[in-house]
């Protein structure tokens, strides 16, 4: 492996893509010391940097239990948002869903009578269709007014 000349000609196949993955990793070790000769000293930022992306990191053990608990509270944190956002569409559904109740206004006033509310809609799509024919005026202000 220090054999320079080996060194060599691994850079000059890296630079033309025609190295393995063993032989990166060996470039990666040699310009990651201290004892490379000054003609290659060109190269060492470059192996460096494409060394710390290429090898996997070391992580200290102790570090790892704080990432965890770092990542389970980010999770809790997005499972209770989902579970909230899932419960506030759950009531509005439900409470959608209660109320079952028929409202219409007629000739201004509230009415929730479903049988009212019907022939109501009856008589007013008979006078549209032209099934029946249009009240007139008196009788329809008498209704405005007098109901």
């Amino acid at each position: 492996m220090n054999d320079i000349n080996e060194i060599r000609r691994l850079t000059a196949s890296f630079f033309e893509g025609a190295t393995t993955l063993q032989e990166e990793q060996q470039l990666y070790h040699y310009y990651g010391g201290n004892d490379v000769v000054p003609d290659l000293q060109q190269y060492v930022g470059m192996f460096r940097d494409m060394a710390a992306i290429a090898l996997p990191q070391q992580h200290d053990e102790r570090q790892q239990p704080a990432m965890t608990v770092i990542h389970s509270a980010r999770r809790l944190i997005s499972i209770a948002a989902a579970c909230a956002a899932i419960a506030i569409i759950v009531a509005g559904v439900v409470d959608v869903w209660r109320q079952n109740e028929c409202v219409a206004y007629i000739y201004g006033k509230r009415c929730t009578d479903k049988q009212i509310v019907v022939r109501e809609m009856h008589e007013a799509l008979g006078v549209v269709i032209g099934s029946k024919p249009a009240p007139a005026v008196d009788e329809q202000l008498g209704n405005m007014f007098n109901d």
